[in-house]
């Protein structure tokens, strides 16, 4: 009953943006806003609960925040990625995943995670990036201006290539609860690359909505 009061009262407010010119989201978005308002209302009547710590944070007005994470499995030396990326007001721009059939070790995975979202992010004409991983290596190598002794040399290289492209890129790193949403594409890659733009996969909108609640 809350979600649908919610909603109506959401609906309405975007339609009263409307009329006054003003610019309003999508459907896709609208319905992720609708749950996010709703679950922090739930979690705000909670006598224990308090502000959120150490999860995900918007980035400033005008950039966009890339997440990204693999997966690895040691004994068939396969893996898989995981990117999302989300504007300032949290809302979801776009996903991708994909398997990577064979990959020497947990670190090379996560710089392919890291060029497979500068690759997704340019490939949108986004300018203004700020990129998060739980991967303290990869963040590490970015600012360090790409150096390293690892295997993933020649990766990194094409990520120093694919950065000269953006106006701006900063590269943080982020605990795990942080990266959370993430990792679900990279857990749940298929063997063909996958991609979402605008609306994302119902798999990942639990953690979307979990990471703008500030409960």
């Amino acid at each position: 009953q809350a979600l649908i009061l919610v909603g109506i009262w959401y609906i309405w407010w975007e339609r009263r943006q409307h009329v006054h010119g003003e610019e309003v989201q999508t459907p896709a978005r609208s319905a992720l806003s609708i749950v996010a308002l709703t679950a922090n209302y739930f979690k705000a009547m909670k006598k224990s609960a308090e502000p959120r710590r150490n999860g995900w944070t918007k980035p400033l007005e005008g950039f966009v925040k890339l997440n990204v994470d693999a997966s690895f499995r040691a004994l068939s030396l396969q893996g898989a990625v995981g990117v999302v990326l989300r504007d300032h007001k949290g809302g979801f721009v776009a996903a991708s995943s994909e398997q990577l059939e064979h990959v020497a070790d947990a670190g090379t995975a996560e710089a392919y995670a890291l060029r497979r979202g500068l690759l997704l992010a340019q490939e949108l004409g986004i300018s203004k990036l700020v990129v998060e991983s739980d991967c303290l290596e990869v963040i590490n190598t970015m600012q360090n201006g790409g150096f390293t002794a690892s295997g993933a040399v020649a990766i990194y290289s094409d990520c120093l290539v694919l950065v000269i492209g953006y106006t701006s890129v900063t590269f943080v790193h982020c605990p795990r609860e942080a990266n959370s949403v993430s990792h679900d594409p990279a857990r749940l890659a298929r063997p063909s690359p996958s991609l979402w733009v605008e609306e994302p996969p119902g798999f990942i909108v639990k953690g979307l909505v979990d990471d703008v609640t500030i409960i």
